[in-house]
């Protein structure tokens, strides 16, 4: 019983909602796709390396669910790694430093949240088994979404995610209704990729460019050795991406239109931003090359990102990457997160990740 409060408690934190969310800066009460009006860009600056100091620094457990107390420098607990905190472009977030000489990268990207560092605790729990190959030679990269002030739209009553002073990349507030279960018609994945291509939604383009930029800037730095001190080059092409919620539909983003042959991608529990234009404007999604391998996972019993809207953005991504580069595993049991911190499914998911790591999918393709 300790361990499913937990869980519900650490899935409640990680897409916490703000009791003080304030009116609606949208009409959030329709059940359809919304379109934003004008962008305006609110994204703060990457936050420093002192102020990084200070986030990390500060205690964030909650009755019945102890956080990791770490600090910048330190280890991370039940993990070989070391935290170093990298303020500024590109990095604006921590590197996760393995005992040995790095050989690959993981890039982690977290999900909409106000506490991005308490993916130090969900890395800590999924890592505490993990074996020395390939990660005790594995870095990882955990740049820190930038803060917007305040998203387009609220959430719904019933949707505990924030939507004020969020790290975010990019703007998901018009995709809001669509999380939730039922929140796009069908009953399949097949069904519910359709709706979604006939949808009029208008998403955060120039957000998503904007981190798109920005994380591609992060791996060429690091493969040139410009990340800072101590920190070794490592290629590209041993490069993979790993993102949760908000995170994986900016993983899927990525596969497709970075330009960048990662050595794998995987997306845990989110969907495939641009969807209508993919449908309407087919050579959008034949227009960056190389192209990489999607790995995507969906907990059944996620209430927080629909696992039909996961299906629909693997059966999107099979239609634009090829049957062979994708595939898509529901988690029978799990939710939004109990898969990366312990429960039954998590060995599972802790193979794939490391088959990713070490570059399977990328050799199967050669």
């Amino acid at each position: 019983m300790a361990y499913q409060l937990a869980l519900l408690l650490l899935t409640f934190l990680l897409t916490l909602h703000s009791a003080s969310a304030g009116t609606p800066n949208g009409d959030s009460s329709s059940g359809s796709l919304r379109l934003p009006p004008a962008y305006t860009s609110e994204r703060a600056a990457l936050l420093s390396a002192r102020a990084l100091g200070e986030m990390v620094a500060v205690n964030r457990s909650r009755p019945g669910f102890p956080t990791v107390q770490v600090r910048c420098g330190d280890s991370l607990p039940r993990t070989p790694y070391t935290i170093r905190c990298i303020g500024g472009y590109p990095v604006g977030g921590l590197v996760l430093e393995p005992p040995r000489p790095p050989r690959q990268t993981a890039v982690w990207l977290h999900g909409l949240t106000d506490e991005p560092i308490l993916y130090l605790t969900v890395l800590s729990l999924l890592l505490s088994d993990a074996p020395a190959d390939p990660w005790a030679s594995t870095r990882i990269l955990m740049p820190l979404a930038p803060v917007y002030k305040e998203l387009r739209f609220s959430p719904a009553a019933d949707q505990p995610l924030p939507s004020k002073n969020v790290h975010a990349w990019f703007d998901l507030s018009p995709l809001f209704p669509a999380l939730l279960p039922g929140g796009v018609p069908g009953n399949t994945s097949a069904q519910v990729a359709a709706s979604l291509a006939s949808s009029p939604v208008g998403e955060d383009r120039l957000g998503l460019a904007l981190s798109t930029a920005r994380l591609v800037d992060l791996v060429t730095a690091q493969a040139q050795g410009c990340l800072g001190a101590g920190i070794s080059p490592v290629a590209t092409s041993a490069t993979a991406i790993i993102g949760h919620s908000l995170g994986a539909f900016m993983a899927w983003h990525l596969a497709i239109r970075s330009g960048v042959e990662w050595s794998g991608v995987v997306a845990l529990s989110g969907g495939l931003p641009l969807t209508p234009l993919y449908a309407h404007v087919p050579a959008l999604g034949r227009s960056e090359s190389p192209r990489s391998a999607v790995v995507s996972f969906a907990g059944d019993g996620d209430t927080i990102v629909a696992p039909l809207l996961s299906g629909g953005a693997a059966v999107t991504g099979t239609g634009i990457l090829g049957k062979e580069a994708v595939s898509h595993t529901v988690l029978r049991g799990s939710e939004h997160v109990s898969y990366l911190v312990g429960d039954p499914n998590t060995p599972r998911v802790r193979t794939a990740l490391a088959s990713v790591v070490r570059g399977d999918l990328r050799n199967s393709r050669v």
